[in-house]
């Protein structure tokens, strides 16, 4: 079959290395063999850079990339071709990053690592924190860093001073917390083979649970849009749910 590509811009992150799109100017057909939706929108590789890629955020031109064991910034100002600006070892194999100011938070297998990337070529670690589990995914919000911390469950850590971040609060999800969205005063946690759990943050000191969905198979990573939740499950595909009174949860779409 043929398929055309359509313009788009933008980039992927799949597992194993960072992947760049990028379509302009015509369309062009590529033999395929692949079939799907009449309406699908096909991406045009590019380039790729890295190995061992397990997360990446970007900031204007500048991409984040978790490389193994490594925090890795590259100029994606020309997809085609992107720049390595620089490479920091970290303890630990980067599962996840975000970036807030100057300021990228990286959840490696060691703990929560804050490094300073006020100049890209030179980023230098500002400050850690040794989470008890091993830390799989982060969300900052204001002053306060929620972490996923594997058999840790949930984490909050103070990270007002960078170079000293506390621990203020944590809850056991009494399984494998894989990722965490937090939206106003709920934290979402993807919380492997026992679902989805809603967490009431308004204090962080003593965070309580508030409801729990089980989806089919392993609760990969989860994030929320006003009252729906839009739930990555490794074995039971694509779970979108609405969030009712009570924390009572409606299933929209399995896909």
């Amino acid at each position: 079959m043929s398929v055309h590509f359509r313009p788009l811009k933008g980039l992927l992150g799949l597992f194993g290395t960072l992947w760049l799109a990028l379509t302009a100017g015509p369309a062009r057909p590529v033999s395929s063999t692949a079939t799907g939706p009449a309406n699908m929108v096909a991406l045009q590789f590019v380039g790729s850079v890295g190995g061992g890629v397990l997360a990446v955020a970007l900031s204007g031109s500048v991409a984040f990339i978790g490389e193994g064991g490594a925090l890795t910034v590259l100029d994606v100002s020309d997809p085609v071709s992107p720049v390595r600006l620089a490479r920091l070892p970290l303890p630990d194999s980067v599962q996840d990053v975000q970036v807030v100011g100057s300021l990228v938070y990286v959840a490696d297998w060691d703990g929560l690592q804050i490094i300073d990337v006020s100049t890209p070529a030179n980023p230098t670690l500002a400050g850690r924190f040794d989470t008890p589990g091993n830390a799989q995914g982060v969300d900052v919000v204001g002053d306060l860093a929620y972490v996923a911390d594997r058999f840790g469950g949930l984490q909050i850590v103070d990270v007002s001073k960078p170079a000293t971040p506390v621990s203020i609060g944590n809850f056991d999800t009494t399984a494998n917390a894989r990722s965490v969205h937090v939206v106003g005063t709920r934290a979402y946690v993807a919380n492997a083979w026992a679902g989805l759990q809603i967490i009431e943050v308004s204090d962080p000191a003593t965070p309580i649970l508030r409801g729990a969905f089980n989806t089919p198979g392993y609760t990969y990573s989860v994030q929320a849009e006003g009252d729906l939740l839009y739930v990555a499950d490794a074995y039971g595909e694509l779970q979108i749910l609405r969030v009712l009174e009570h924390n009572l949860f409606l299933p929209l779409l399995r896909r």
